[in-house]
């Protein structure tokens, strides 16, 4: 993994982070400070990151589907497997991805919003810009990432956030359409 060109000095972060409509994120700021002090998602607020994540998709009707896997769970699933993640340290996403209709997308940005540690968002634009240009999702290709982005975060002197914003953006204005 590498960021590509256009990402490699804290002033191109900043650049590309602030192309990002922070606004978009106020549902789920509004949520941080209740999960984590209670330690687990509630259904409807798991409901509300998957929303949160792939608004696109089911606008579109596309992933219907998922969404009614992800509204199928049961509350007291959410809470546990929730619980369980936000407490771990290594294999946090294995919990996330035994809930109905969470799959490392959904899964990542749970722990991005509420993990104590920080963590980024597996998303294909994100990691166009880290220059992983399939999806071949692994546990094991999940915590190289995620230390990789932690790496670069403290190089950088980012938090997780602005340089997950950054790789949105920019693989979002620069990914071609055939990746």
């Amino acid at each position: 993994m590498e960021l590509r060109a256009g990402l490699r000095s804290r002033s191109q972060i900043l650049y590309w982070a602030g192309k990002y409509d922070v606004s978009y994120d106020s549902p789920i700021e509004n949520l941080v400070c209740g999960v984590k002090d209670r330690g687990y998602l509630t259904k409807n607020e798991l409901v509300s990151l998957a929303c949160w994540k792939l608004p696109y998709r089911w606008k579109r009707g596309e992933d219907e589907g998922k969404l009614g896997l992800v509204k199928s769970n049961e509350p007291t699933d959410v809470r546990r497997f929730t619980r369980a993640a936000f407490r771990e340290t290594d294999d946090s996403l294995r919990y996330l991805r035994e809930l109905d209709g969470v799959g490392s997308a959904v899964g990542s940005a749970i722990l991005h919003w509420f993990h104590d540690d920080p963590y980024p968002i597996w998303d294909i634009y994100a990691r166009w810009s880290v220059q992983i240009d399939k999806n071949n999702f692994s546990l094991t290709r999940w915590k190289a990432y995620t230390l990789f982005c932690r790496n670069e975060a403290d190089r950088y002197e980012v938090c997780m956030r602005t340089l997950d914003r950054a790789l949105l953006k920019y693989g979002q204005a620069n990914k071609p359409s055939s990746c």
